[in-house]
């Protein structure tokens, strides 16, 4: 059995959940089995001159470029390890997908099965945590690749859609401008393009932005040892800015007199119930937000540091982005609790 991993920290996680065993040159031998990995993506759709030399050349006659079928290449950076997987490929019976369980993860690995043309069966593994025991569980309950084909061809479609946008708008949007004297490149991107464009408007809206002067009315009362402070709520007929604000500081000003030192009738009370949970522990993320904004640092500058403390307490490793137990790991409690004492000696630790 070939399994194909996203990326090597989910093969070494794979490789250390099923026993062990052997490294070799771009891949790890467990077994029976054969443990492989990628560097995410290694393939990518051909540029509009890999299908037309022509094509190289920008011109309005060319537009709009379409291309079918779609032809994907190899990423330069990923040759040697692509090279790796086709050789594995020729003596599979049996491949696993072992992307991510999300629509990238699931092409990744298809489209280098398609490339490769390979007939054999597939299976697909869906691991959500690199916990040992989860990774055990998730390869005891394999399921058939194609019902994951849908996914596949989501992921799919947005690249192909991403690129024809990207390639033909901004070749048109660019040999117009050049026809008005500009020399540059205008990228426009399906995604890229509206994203600046809202932070563009929003800096406008920034810099065109005039104060405007509003008035709030204030005042503080006693109920026997209770104090309260109530703001005066503005009526119809007062003069208010669009956002019903009171904006007249004479009529402010006459309100809060005729109010001044005058007694209060409270009409009614609404109480609720509020529950505030305890905060969740630190993900890499809230963990380098924090680091940054306390004490400067960069995520580069932690970075380093992150492994030295994720090895020796795998049971709390998971994935980056986890900042809780998900309903799979309530058995590791107690294994966390003792990761932890071992990780922050001296520290006091709730009894189990």
């Amino acid at each position: 059995m070939l399994i194909i991993a996203e990326k090597p920290e989910l093969a070494r996680a794979i490789f250390d959940a099923l026993g062990g065993g052997s490294k070799k040159e771009g891949y790890y031998f467990c077994g029976g089995d054969i443990i492989t990995w990628c560097f995410g993506h290694m393939l990518q759709l051909y540029n509009p001159e890999d299908y037309d030399p022509a094509l190289a050349k920008w011109s309005l006659a060319h537009l709009p470029m379409a291309f079918s079928p779609v032809r994907k290449k190899p990423v330069a950076r990923s040759k040697e390890q692509l090279l790796v997987i086709a050789r594995l490929l020729k003596e599979a019976k049996i491949v696993v997908n072992a992307g991510d369980p999300d629509p990238e993860g699931q092409l990744l690995v298809d489209e280098i099965l398609r490339h490769y043309d390979y007939k054999g069966q597939v299976k697909r593994v869906l691991i959500n945590d690199n916990n040992p025991a989860l990774i055990r569980k998730a390869f005891a309950n394999l399921r058939d690749n194609a019902e994951f084909a849908g996914l596949s061809a989501a992921a799919e479609a947005r690249q192909i859609a991403d690129q024809l946008f990207g390639f033909n708008m901004t070749r048109l949007y660019t040999l117009a401008a050049r026809k008005e004297g500009f020399s540059g490149v205008l990228s426009v991107g399906r995604v890229q393009t509206p994203i600046l464009g809202l932070v563009v408007r929003r800096d406008r809206e920034h810099a065109d932005h005039k104060p405007v002067h509003y008035h709030t009315i204030k005042g503080d009362f006693a109920f026997g040892e209770a104090r309260v402070t109530a703001a005066y709520q503005v009526k119809t007929d007062d003069p208010q800015d669009e956002k019903g604000r009171l904006n007249d500081a004479d009529r402010a000003a006459a309100i809060a007199r005729s109010l001044s030192g005058r007694p209060v009738r409270v009409e009614s009370v609404v109480t609720e119930r509020r529950e505030t949970p305890p905060p969740l522990p630190y993900n890499l993320l809230k963990l380098q937000a924090d680091a940054a904004r306390l004490h400067g640092m960069t995520p580069d500058s932690q970075e380093p540091n992150h492994p030295s403390v994720r090895r020796p307490c795998p049971r709390i490793q998971g994935k980056r982005k986890q900042d809780r137990c998900t309903r799979n790991q309530p058995g590791d409690l107690h294994q966390v609790r003792h990761a932890l004492r071992r990780q922050l000696p001296g520290h006091p630790h709730p009894e189990e």
